[in-house]
Parts: C-alpha cells; sequence; structure tokens
C-alpha cells in the first residue's frame, strides 16, 4: 500500500494481505487539575510575609495575597482572605507590627509606605511615606517588632530588619497615664492592659482589684 519492495524467495508464500482496513479512533479528554495556590494552603511550607496581634487579641498571618485569622490553636473559620478585602491594601506586605502601649496601634508596611490601623480599622490620612513617619528607616523593609517601654519614663522602640542589617526607632510620643487608664477600662485587653497598669498611677483601690481579680 505504501509503495515498498521487499526481496522474497521464490520458495516463501507471499502472504495474502488486506488492503483494506479501518482506523477507529475514539477522542478523548484529558483533564490536568490546576496545582493549588500554595499561597493560600495554610500548611503549604511557604514561608509567611508578616504575623501581628491586635490590641482586641486577633492574630493574623500574611503571606503573599492572603491574610489568615488564627487563634491560639488553629486557624478561623473563613480563612484565608484576599488582604485587600480585609485590609485594603493589596498584598503581599512586607512587614507588620503592632504598638505595645494602651493605644495599640497596628502598622502595615509596603514598599514605601506604611499603613496605620485602629484594630482593623485605618486611621484618617494614610497610608504615608515611610521617609516621614519613620525617619532613618529604609523603604521595602523584611520585618519589624515592637518592644514596651521599661517604665512611663522610657520610650517604646521599634525594631526593623532589612538584609543585614537592623534598625531601630524610638516613639517620640506616647499616650499619658491618665489616657491609658480610662482606654483600660473603656476596652479591656489582656494582652495590653499589663503593660498599661504596670506603670499606671493607680489608685489602692484599683491595685487591689488588679492583684485580687474575681
Amino acid at each position: 500500500a505504501r509503495g515498498d519492495v521487499f526481496d522474497l524467495s521464490e520458495e516463501e508464500p507471499l502472504a495474502e494481505v488486506n488492503t483494506t482496513s479501518s482506523l477507529t479512533i475514539n477522542p478523548y479528554t484529558t483533564t490536568h487539575a490546576l496545582p493549588p495556590n500554595t499561597e493560600a494552603v495554610t500548611c503549604s511550607g511557604q514561608p509567611f510575609d508578616a504575623f501581628l496581634q491586635l490590641k482586641n487579641e486577633s492574630i493574623y498571618a500574611f503571606r503573599g495575597e492572603y491574610t489568615f485569622e488564627l487563634d491560639e490553636k488553629t486557624v478561623m473559620p473563613g480563612s484565608p482572605k484576599l488582604i485587600k478585602d480585609v485590609w485594603g491594601i493589596s498584598g503581599p506586605i512586607d512587614a507588620a507590627f503592632t504598638r505595645l502601649n494602651c493605644e495599640g496601634k497596628t502598622y502595615l508596611f509596603k514598599g514605601n509606605q506604611y499603613w496605620r490601623f485602629n484594630d482593623n480599622v485605618l486611621d484618617e490620612d494614610y497610608p504615608r511615606n515611610i521617609s516621614v513617619g519613620f525617619e532613618g528607616i529604609p523603604n521595602n523593609i523584611d520585618a519589624a517588632f515592637a518592644l514596651p517601654a521599661p517604665s512611663h519614663l522610657g520610650k517604646e522602640k521599634v525594631y526593623f530588619f532589612k538584609d543585614d542589617k537592623y534598625y531601630y526607632y524610638e516613639f517620640k510620643h506616647q499616650p499619658s497615664h491618665a489616657e491609658c487608664f480610662g482606654m483600660t477600662k473603656s476596652s479591656p485587653s489582656v494582652l495590653f492592659t499589663s503593660y498599661t497598669n504596670l506603670y499606671c498611677d493607680c489608685d489602692w483601690a484599683d491595685l487591689f482589684a488588679l492583684i485580687f481579680q474575681g
């Protein structure tokens, strides 16, 4: 059928060849499952970009475009969500921290800007440039964390990390004792109340109530 020539001896009989054949092709489809978005898989093994705890004690982890809300043991139902849907910022973010004072403001950093939140509600006039709000701190930082003031006369600090260097910044403005005491009573938080009460000018009744709770 193809025009091939075979050199056969006369003793070998030529096999009868059926020159009519039909080839049936059975159509089929293959489905290749798309790989899962590893940024949205909690235990994918990929590193997270940042963690923070809000004044209301909610814990958030950030990875890529997503944020995970956590409790002490597990991921909360409904997580992960897009960072943009929760915080109004397109991910990924560079770093995040919450100040360790009675106000407990939360800061998110991305590129050359930062955003400030009261819990997860954005404050007015943000975002701002890092060079303006945190003088001497570079853009595109890798991580950050805050340390409380060592006493009511000391300064609260935050440490920033980028490449093989670290930077620290001292906050110039802190709420007064009276402001902190009022905030603690109006919106108590176990995490942040400890910092407030440690150096707050409490009277004896408040002090005994703190020591002998219940």
